[in-house]
């Protein structure tokens, strides 16, 4: 088995730059995600066998440059409304709307792709590397050309290096070379005019264009925009050049009214840009996309617009704003660079802020991960899907006991009890204590109270690991969190079914706004188990056939929807009186958990081919049938739990029998051993609870002196969904 700290030390340093590659051969920055994690995945399976014949970052640019090539040759090319067709004359004419054939290029977020260095040489040469046009026009470029050109030009490989990474010649690498940058010269691509971000003039332009947009005020954005100034927003293909038709369309068709438009301040592909938010008609400003503006020292020259709600949340933002919110950043006129790529904001009370890196995935959330390795299930404290409003602390009274479940043998939850005189803990440095109104129900709570969960407390003890409710009391230490807010949790240390528990600020996220507390369980186990089982440990993609087992379940919910965005098509396996439930979730074909056959119903909905991925949280007899329904060689089945029992599996078995990738999953671990991929994790799974693919769920409640029973149904495979607690 391959080392796993080794393999951290080894390669983590490279990810972001590698996020940054795939980017700028895919043109999207959610694919190139993807990819750098696949990339990773196949590094981990064959780092013992790595001979060292090469540097680590050379290895890792080569499998990640194979999995670009691989992914370029199934999909169209990304291109810009500039890309399709000439400019529109008429400002009031018909606006051309793309279907879903057109695949849009998507901007980068600076904290993602410009490396934190303090040579300003090398920031100013990765942003070159990343503009927003010659991003647009590499995708000109065949995908092998784009690679030499890349890897040569951008990255400076040598071209004997090249050769190796795409298995042929020097010369053939040279001569891709010539082409491609003569393909690009044709292309005409011209920034030498471009104004660095940092430059005084343009933090006051992309100012005074967020203050023009957010007053409505053409006259203003007229005075900004260069004669020759260009206009286009995705996903219109209809597009603009020239001032004097720029301006009259974004008067006539897009400001409205003052107040209409709310913008944050950001940077994109090493340009400044602005996540920008509408008003709907209750007040609340949804999200529209990000603004990258292309400037010069006397203007701004083109403005490209990505209306794509999504991308707002990739850089970090929240996916709503109420009347009044959003501006914790204070003026925008007194922007600064931002250590991490992006901007910060000084507000009125002196502080500074970050502008939209609070909660990037990828490199750039190391803060929240570096804490996230001290606890079992430290995820940080991003800013609650909305960013939160400021508050000032506040004194809560705190009881000297409480009412807990206690659990008092090894033998199961049947020994649970109720105690009423349990002392209420005292948080000490770098921990919250917590009022709890909802505790969530978990198997690793049955496996705790049956002595299988390895390094698991001894009776007696508070049970319970996930809490969520309000903040009473914080420890020293914490600064952004404080009495008053209500956060989610988990906790190996336990005390999660009582009325007060102490958790690592570190280990506590916000309830997103609007959710009850009960309804946020999920958030830090169950979503980020299935996310993790699917994505960067399973490489679902779409078209591929997934099997989920305890569908009607929590985490199995959880997947079954997950799996469905992504394009999947679902077998899952619940009791027959969950079959309903589990349809209503999307699943395509809903199979008995309990039938003999599962196995052979499986290869009959495949064809005979098996699943491409099979996500197992059962044990037993379906293990051993999830193997046998799981496709040869290629299949990949993820192993996240054992509610049935243990399962035997040989190595003859896995060598002349099932020949299958078999995978566990704890999500501890995966913490432990690669918290980069977990808060990859994370911040894709905020961006699906922004794009409604997951939502507020309200769980089966149970009283905290009911805690056997929910323990024992949930034992049973009696439930649906989350179980939670109430004290």
């Amino acid at each position: 088995m391959p080392d796993s700290v080794g393999f951290v030390e080894a390669t983590e340093p490279f990810r972001g730059e590698l996020l940054a590659h795939c980017y700028r051969m895919l043109g999207s920055i959610q694919d190139a995600e993807d990819l750098v994690q696949e990339t990773y995945l196949r590094a981990w399976r064959s780092y013992g066998g790595f001979e060292g014949r090469s540097s680590v970052r050379t290895w890792l640019y080569q499998i990640a440059t194979n999995r670009c090539l691989t992914e370029l040759a199934k999909s169209s090319r990304r291109v810009l409304p500039s890309g399709l067709s000439g400019p529109k004359p008429d400002p009031d004419g018909h606006l051309d709307e793309a279907g879903t054939e057109v695949n849009w290029l998507q901007p980068a977020p600076d904290a993602m792709v410009i490396p934190d260095s303090a040579d300003p040489a090398a920031i100013v040469a990765a942003r070159a590397g990343l503009r927003l046009a010659l991003i647009a026009s590499l995708q000109y470029l065949p995908p092998r050309q784009r690679a030499v050109l890349v890897l040569r030009d951008v990255l400076a490989f040598p071209a004997s290096e090249v050769a190796v990474m795409l298995s042929t010649t020097t010369a053939s690498v040279k001569s891709a070379l010539q082409r491609a940058r003569a393909r690009l010269g044709e292309l005409a691509l011209a920034d030498g005019q471009i104004t660095e971000p940092t430059a005084p003039r343009a933090r006051a332009l992309l100012d005074r264009y967020i203050a023009a947009f957010e007053n409505a005020d053409a006259a203003a954005l007229e005075r900004l925009l260069l004669e020759d100034a260009t206009l286009e927003a995705t996903p219109l293909r209809t597009w603009f050049a020239g001032r004097n038709t720029c301006v009259p369309f974004l008067r006539n068709h897009l400001l409205g009214s003052p107040g209409d438009w709310r913008m944050l301040a950001t940077s994109a592909n090493g340009q400044p840009a602005a996540a920008a938010y509408t008003r709907d008609q209750h007040g609340i400003y949804q999200p529209y996309g990000i603004c990258v503006l292309t400037l010069t020292g006397s203007g701004i020259r083109r403005i490209s617009s990505f209306g794509d709600p999504r991308l707002v949340t990739v850089f970090g933002f929240g996916p709503d704003m109420a009347p009044g919110e959003g501006r914790p950043i204070g003026s925008l006129q007194s922007l600064t660079p931002g250590g991490t790529g992006g901007y910060l904001s000084e507000s009125a009370d002196g502080h500074q802020h970050a502008v939209g890196a609070r909660f990037l995935r990828g490199r750039r959330s190391e803060r929240f991960l570096s804490r996230s390795r001290r606890v079992f299930l430290g995820v940080g404290t991003p800013p609650s899907i909305t960013q939160p409003q400021e508050r000032k602390p506040i004194a809560m009274s705190v009881p000297s006991t409480m009412g807990a479940l206690q659990q008092t043998s090894l033998n199961g939850p049947q020994d649970l009890r109720l105690i009423t005189d349990a002392p209420v803990p005292s948080p000490g440095p770098g921990e919250v204590l917590l009022r709890v109104t909802a505790a969530g129900v978990n198997f690793v709570d049955i496996s705790q109270a049956r002595g299988t969960f390895a390094g698991g407390p001894q009776p007696p003890y508070l049970a319970g690991i996930e809490g969520s409710g309000e903040i009473t009391a914080v420890g020293e230490g914490v600064t952004d969190l404080e009495p008053g807010a209500h956060v989610i949790g988990v906790g190996i240390a336990g005390g999660a079914f009582a009325e007060y528990m102490v958790l690592p600020a570190a280990a506590a996220v916000r309830v997103p706004a609007g959710w009850a507390d009960e309804q946020a369980l999920g958030l830090v186990v169950s979503w980020p188990t299935a996310l993790a089982a699917l994505k960067p440990l399973g490489g679902v993609t779409s078209g591929q056939t997934v099997l989920i087992h305890a569908a009607a379940g929590g985490t199995g919910q959880a997947a079954v929807k997950m799996a469905k965005h992504y394009g999947a098509t679902v077998i899952a396996t619940a009791s027959p009186a969950k079959h309903e439930v589990v349809r209503a979730l999307g699943a395509d074909h809903v199979i008995d958990s309990r039938r003999a056959d599962l196995a052979a119903e499986v290869l009959r909905l495949t064809g005979g081919a098996g699943a491409d991925l099979v996500l197992e949280s059962v044990g037993g007899a379906t293990l051993h049938a999830s193997l046998a329904a799981t496709k040869r060689v290629t299949g990949r089945l993820v192993v996240y739990g054992l509610a049935g029992g243990e399962a035997a599996i040989t190595n003859w078995d896995l060598v002349y029998k099932h020949q299958v990738h078999v995978i566990g999953l704890n999500i501890g671990i995966l913490i432990q051993a690669a918290s980069q991929i977990f808060g990859d994790v994370m911040g894709e799974m905020f961006g699906l609870v922004a794009a409604g693919v997951l939502g507020p769920g309200q769980p089966t409640t149970y009283p905290l002196a009911e805690g056997p029973k929910a323990l024992a149904e949930l034992e049973a495979r009696a439930t649906v969904g989350r179980l939670a607690l109430l004290p």
